[in-house]
């Protein structure tokens, strides 16, 4: 690169600051309105696939809060305990706030989910604005880049699980930091570093890392006014990170599951490889879910990273290029620590877990600080011949990581919808907990031990249950939806044998041809003459129907079901069995075609 030329801001002066004026300047309506497109289509999608469901670690990081609450017993430790090895207490008292204004509605959560992510765009665009000065119009394009990037699809674990108002804030408050630090003045953007990483310590167990970009970016900021002029504020900021540290780790356990941390030591290869992956999870997780292709791509960002880091280093004297440059490092650093801290906690568990959708939060922040990164360093750089071949390389590049994005990004539509599906059984599985004696299927779909959920369930019923019901009868008339004789439409009960064990095989298929989609599960029933059908078992539709139906493609394709139940579910005697598509959403179910009759001796009966 060559060099740049130097600021002509002496020594001893005020420091150069990130701050310009007029930071929409450039920018029309339609600028904003393509911005902003990016997160209108997640919020499509949030709205479309979200399921008012608790899930995984809200049965023990959240339901606890709201049933203290109701018996008036919560404290403010409860807030501060340990999740893992997190101490979640602000993402607590986000999640506390908007429970009791919903009755604890999961969709509610996951529109605060999209909102701190909104805010966090925000924040990056005003980072932009006053690390670039104003000048807008060239870097619309490396905005509009980074709005595709930051709002990525490919992290819809985050964007469908309430729970993950513990990741998208201290993200929020990582960007903020940098933004206020850079746009405020001595001590208000002291007090603004405090605040905001106040917060993401107590978010998530790397959110100390806030503190150190803080420190480094005032210390880079007051680089040439001396630190005496504001030796309180200083003081006060570095006594509240070392006192909120020793909060933290007072009495902190290590997680028992998670993997020793020597593993890295132990397998360096193994981890350099999973590092890389981690971040290529990022631009190349949807299209390719081979790790090796993820580690090259992953690898390609880092050799970016070096350039940059590079040319910086070789134009360190110009203090107005670094005060431009240097918060865009950090976020790049951000993603960095982050991408270590999880391959030393995660890389026991395998290449895999590098690809894991709710990492890309945080890894898909190092290309978007990569965008501004070259922004700024070709925006200093004279012109010449080995200016045009860098550029024109980075462009080619950039149109295949753009692409490989782009078709990740369709692909993972598929992933949405699975996960919307399975949400959606574990809504039913939920909803049948009175009624069905179907433990086997809790933690599977729920993350939790059967006992802790019926527990939970039973504590919070009254309050959960305006926006999910739960049975109060197994009687299947009570859901079923009234409708002429099937024929078919909804699926079919293709047979229901005996196994050698003696225990009973049910399978057939089932969708629900109005939300054109396989259904979200199947209620089995029993009846005997002249009885109403009950309720006594539900199976997960997750197989591929039969081949020959016109209802079992595309959308309908995994829309096979089987199970498997002992025979002292069912009652002594003969028994009908028969299957209904079930509709979690609207509560209701659907007769299958076909039905299967069983003789049942010596049985004592169903036990609930």
């Amino acid at each position: 690169m060559e060099p740049i030329a130097q600021s002509n801001n002496p020594e001893g002066q005020e420091p150069v600051r990130c701050q310009g004026e007029n930071p929409a300047r450039g920018l029309t309506f339609w600028h904003f309105a393509a911005l902003l497109i990016p997160a209108l289509y997640i919020a499509g999608l949030v709205w479309l696939y979200g399921v008012d469901t608790p899930m995984s670690d809200q049965w023990i990081g959240e339901a606890p809060i709201f049933e203290k609450w109701g018996n008036h017993t919560l404290g403010i430790g409860d807030f501060f305990a340990q999740h893992n090895e997190h101490r979640i207490a602000f993402p607590r008292l986000i999640m506390l706030g908007v429970g009791l204004l919903t009755g604890w509605n999961i969709k509610a959560e996951l529109v605060a989910v999209w909102a701190l992510l909104v805010m966090s765009g925000i924040a990056l665009y005003r980072l932009a604005m006053v690390t670039n000065r104003g000048h807008t119009r060239d870097l619309f394009g490396y905005l509009l880049a980074g709005s595709i990037l930051f709002f990525s699809p490919l992290q819809h674990e985050n964007l469908l699980w309430g729970f993950q108002i513990g990741f998208m804030l201290p993200i929020l408050m990582i960007i903020a930091c940098l933004w206020l630090v850079c746009a405020l003045e001595p001590p208000i953007n002291f007090a603004a570093a405090g605040v905001v990483s106040t917060i993401c310590t107590f978010s998530i167990v790397t959110g100390f890392v806030c503190w150190l970009l803080a420190i480094v970016l005032l210390a880079f900021t007051q680089r040439t006014s001396g630190f005496g002029k504001w030796t309180k504020s200083w003081a006060t900021l570095l006594m509240l990170f070392i006192t909120e540290l020793a909060l933290y780790f007072w009495e902190y356990v290590k997680p028992p599951e998670h993997p020793s941390v020597i593993e890295i030591f132990k397998h360096p290869a193994s981890a350099a490889g999973f590092y890389c992956a981690f971040f290529g999870g990022a631009v190349g997780g949807g299209a390719f879910h081979e790790p090796v292709v993820a580690c090259w791509l992953g690898a390609s960002l880092l050799g970016v990273l070096v350039g940059c880091g590079a040319a910086i280093y070789k134009n360190r004297g110009n203090r107005l290029f670094l005060s431009e440059i240097f918060p865009w490092l950090l976020l790049g650093c951000f993603s960095l620590l982050i991408g270590l801290s999880v391959t030393i906690g995660r890389l026991g568990f395998g290449i895999e877990a590098a690809l894991v959708s709710r990492y890309v939060s945080f890894s898909v922040l190092l290309p978007v600080s990569l965008l501004f990164l070259v922004a700024g360093i070709f925006r200093h750089w004279k012109q010449g011949p080995k200016r045009r071949l860098v550029r024109g390389l980075l462009l080619a590049y950039s149109l295949v990581i753009g692409s490989v994005f782009i078709l990740g990004a369709f692909r993972n539509l598929q992933a949405w919808k699975k996960l919307n599906h399975n949400h959606l059984f574990a809504r039913t599985v939920i909803q049948t907990l009175n009624i069905v004696d179907a433990s086997d299927l809790i933690f599977p779909n729920l993350r939790q031990p059967a006992k802790l959920v019926r527990a939970s369930v039973k504590q919070l019923e009254t309050f959960i249950s305006p926006h999910l019901p739960l049975f109060k009868s197994n009687e299947i008339s009570q859901i079923c939806e009234s409708s002429p004789v099937d024929n078919g439409r909804f699926g079919k009960l293709l047979s229901v044998t005996r196994a050698s064990d003696g225990r009973v095989v049910v399978n057939g298929w089932a969708v629900l041809p109005g939300r054109n989609r396989a259904a979200d599960a199947v209620l089995l029933t029993w009846e005997e003459a002249h009885s109403e059908p009950k309720i006594f078992d539900l199976c997960a539709v997750t197989e591929k129907g039969p081949t020959k139906s016109k209802l079992t493609a595309g959308s309908y394709r995994l829309s096979g079901f089987s199970r498997t139940f002992p025979v002292e579910k069912l009652p002594e005697g003969t028994c009908v069995i028969k299957a209904w598509a079930y509709d979690a959403e609207k509560c209701k179910a659907y007769p299958l075609q076909g039905e299967g009759t069983l003789v049942i001796a010596g049985n004592a009966g169903p036990q609930y």
